[in-house]
């Protein structure tokens, strides 16, 4: 995956050195640091598959923790207008 490309949400993969599967559920991510005043950001949130979102086990990554993906999600044009944004 380029590194401008983003994983639609939807997609499940793995990450390295992961046993579960994760499914993307949201992209472009800031999370407040406590340590920093600046927000850390990741490119994917995730959840365990198939249990999907519950808010003590949420997988903040980026594209490079990826390992292998197990299905693609859904993208369309909006989809990709979206990335271009994200791209920026």
């Amino acid at each position: 995956m380029n590194k401008t490309e983003f994983y639609p949400v939807g997609t499940v993969l793995y990450l390295k050195q992961g046993t579960l599967k994760l499914v993307v559920f949201a992209r472009g991510q800031l999370l407040e640091n406590e340590e920093d005043e600046l927000p850390t950001y990741y490119d994917y949130l995730g959840a365990i598959y198939p249990q999907d979102y519950e808010t003590e086990r949420l997988y903040y990554f980026n594209a490079e923790d990826v390992d292998s993906v197990v299905f693609e999600g859904y993208s369309d044009d909006d989809g990709q207008r979206y990335q271009a944004v994200l791209s920026e």
